[in-house]
């Protein structure tokens, strides 16, 4: 890696390529390992006592523009890889465009959120943003 590809954003650099480093007070800095810590296929790391997803880390270090605590700006991973966070494979969409993206790759849905209503599912049942039925939450993206 060279000095020049990467930004310092919340006191860690992150790289065009997806690494990240932490900067510690004996070691200096040290690489932060790219491996799937949340269950869904992400990786998640701390930063400044809060939870960050590793994907919105980089779009916000090199995408000015973009806002990593507005939870309606989602993130696209072009080639599908949870875990290549590299800046070319990751785009900013609409709610209505991951939609349209998962539904080609054949997904129902979207991934399940803890608010924000994106998906959740209960007892086999698919509530889509509050939505009890496909039509009702179709209509909302229109």
């Amino acid at each position: 890696m060279e000095e020049t590809d990467y930004c310092l954003y919340e006191g860690l650099r992150v790289y065009r390529n997806g690494d990240i480093e932490r900067n510690f007070k004996r070691l200096g800095w040290k690489k932060v390992r790219n491996h799937n810590n949340k269950g869904d296929g992400y990786n998640v790391l701390t930063v400044k006592k809060k939870q960050r997803l590793r994907h919105r880390l980089v779009v916000a270090a090199f995408n000015p523009e973009f806002n990593i605590d507005d939870v309606k700006q989602f993130i696209d991973h072009i080639n599908h890889d949870r875990l290549n966070n590299s800046f070319q494979n990751l785009r900013v969409v609409t709610r209505r465009q991951i939609l349209l993206t998962r539904k080609q790759k054949g997904i129902v849905g979207l991934p399940k959120a803890v608010n924000g209503g994106q998906l959740f599912v209960k007892m086999g049942k698919i509530i889509i943003w509050g939505y009890t039925t496909r039509k009702k939450a179709h209509v909302r993206l229109i």
